[in-house]
């Protein structure tokens, strides 16, 4: 979902809403004076992006909703005189809800736009209603929100596919999923859901292929890399799906090392390392089971030389990786198997 932020409502226009709110229109009739309340709550929220005003600015539109005699009507009306300074009600409630849910908890969220959306039947309301349900681990109020939403839009599809997802409904999810992938097929988000639904199912080539159409518009994530790494490791014997899943992982890594935000870096690259190491801990498994030299160079030489401070930590499973290369006769890649230090993270091998 695309929020906007607060800090892109200049002085100047603000100073234009206060303006606008104070003229006397001949024109106006009473909706029209009521609508203006609700403006008038949201100028104090533009003024102050505080999460006090984010609150207030929740309750007051849920009161406001509430005590409107038209609220749908009411509501549009307002979401005009908005639109005139480029502002969406629902824009900025989106914004809010951020404030909201760290300070009230995001069922509180859900239920004041439930109110909204019970009062108005805007689909927007209801949507970020559902959002909220899904923020608070609520997954099967998200759905049942989700299920009154009649327009077939991307995000939409996309909230109830991964709320049935989390409600343990991965068949249902797929089929919702499926049609916000044919709706935006260029969105990694709902892919990557589907891709998660097929995974819960053990279905590895269905979302190996959604995971592969993520990858094309979001290659650096890690999230993708990580699940890939689970799905490539489930898969007895598909050394390329491994050798995929350290492509991209490799790639996270080294974006990472050029993160602005050093904390978060460092913890993200413990999880991908630990990742990589199981990858590559693996490769060498199989192509010592299936007598391919060549497949144990590509697994040791990227962890060698991509990225010299990857180690493997010998556990009980590397005496038995060693045994099975001296069985083949493969002297040389026993000598560099040995000469691999410890990482100095806990890394559990396969």
């Amino acid at each position: 979902m695309k929020f906007m932020s607060i800090g892109s409502f200049h002085t100047d226009k603000l100073d234009k809403i206060a303006e606008r709110l104070e003229q006397d229109d001949p024109h106006s009739n009473a909706d029209d004076q009521f609508a203006k309340q609700l403006i008038k709550s949201l100028y104090n929220k533009l003024s102050d992006p505080s999460a006090d005003q984010s609150v207030a600015w929740i309750n007051e539109f849920a009161r406001f909703c509430e005590i409107a005699d038209d609220p749908q009507k009411k509501v549009v009306l307002a979401e005009i005189f908005a639109n005139d300074f480029d502002i969406s009600l629902f824009d900025v409630t989106s914004h809010a809800g951020f404030a909201v849910i760290q300070t009230c908890g995001g069922q509180y969220f859900a239920e004041k736009l439930k109110i909204i959306a019970d009062k108005t039947g805007l689909a927007s309301a209801r949507f970020l209603s559902a959002w909220g349900y899904l923020n608070a681990n609520m997954p099967e109020a998200a759905a049942d929100a989700c299920d009154q939403i009649d327009q077939p839009q991307s995000q939409v599809l996309t909230l109830h596919g991964q709320a049935l997802l989390e409600s343990g409904r991965p068949e249902e999810a797929i089929a919702i999923l499926k049609g916000a992938c044919t709706i935006n097929p260029s969105d990694p988000l709902p892919l990557f859901q589907l891709a998660k639904a097929h995974y819960v199912l053990d279905q590895w080539d269905p979302a190996w292929t959604a995971l592969e159409d993520c990858a094309k518009f979001d290659y650096y994530n890690a999230e993708i890399g990580f699940l890939m790494a689970e799905i490539a490791l489930n898969k007895k014997t598909c050394a390329p799906w491994l050798e995929r899943a350290s492509d991209i992982l490799f790639h996270h890594l080294n974006y990472l090392s050029q993160s602005t935000s050093e904390s978060t870096a460092d913890d993200l690259s413990q999880t991908t390392i630990q990742a990589l190491v199981l990858i590559h801990f693996k490769l060498m498994h199989l192509a010592a089971s299936m007598d391919r030299r060549d497949l144990f160079k590509r697994a040791i030489l990227p962890i060698r030389l991509r990225r010299p401070d990857i180690y493997l930590q010998p556990n009980h499973k590397f005496p038995e990786l060693l045994r099975s290369l001296r069985t083949l006769g493969w002297d040389h890649e026993t000598q560099e198997l040995l000469t691999i230090g410890t990482i100095p993270i806990s890394v559990s091998l396969p």
